[in-house]
């Protein structure tokens, strides 16, 4: 888990990332805003290359900086913090979550940036632009756009179309 792991889309990656055109084409998209992680990255230029629109790299959708837990799994990360799993998602999901692991961001700054780069989508011209992001950044966009906290807890699938209205 974490930014820190950047790493080339493998095999897998790009036979899902195949299987997400058909469910992007019919949107319509006109620009791809992506994570510069080297991953997300490069899954967009295929989708840049297959749909002919420009791909722009934006830093405030890079994967959540873990810090001292990158590498971990959920549940070693838990314990590492001396906390379930479970209360880590509670505190999370409620917004009173701030951990912060030696290195990493926390709950809020991601929270900060998700909000800043909405803020700047929001003036844009476009009316379909696919973001391509990680997890983390996915939740708490989400959460921004319905209000809903429940999606915190949810395991996101690589390669998962969500579509977002933000007006």
């Amino acid at each position: 888990m974490g930014r820190e792991l950047d790493v080339s889309i493998n095999e897998t990656g790009k036979t899902q990332l195949e299987q997400t055109i058909s469910r992007i084409k019919p949107l319509n998209p006109e620009v791809i805003i992506a994570s510069p992680l080297r991953r997300t990255r490069d899954s967009a230029e295929v989708l840049g290359n297959t749909f002919g629109i420009p791909v722009e790299l934006d830093d405030r959708l890079i994967e959540v900086g873990v810090g001292s837990l990158s590498g971990k799994t959920r549940v070693e990360a838990a314990k590492l913090m001396s906390l379930s799993l479970e209360e880590v998602m509670r505190q999370y999901r409620i917004g009173q979550y701030d951990y912060t692991s030696v290195g990493g961001e926390s709950a809020k700054h991601i929270f900060d940036r998700s909000k800043d780069f909405l803020n700047d989508l929001s003036k844009r011209k476009e009316k379909c632009a696919i973001i391509m992001t990680h997890g983390g950044i996915v939740r708490s966009l989400h959460e921004l756009i319905t209000g809903d906290l429940s999606f915190a807890y949810e395991g996101i699938p690589n390669a998962s179309v969500l579509v977002l209205e933000y007006v």
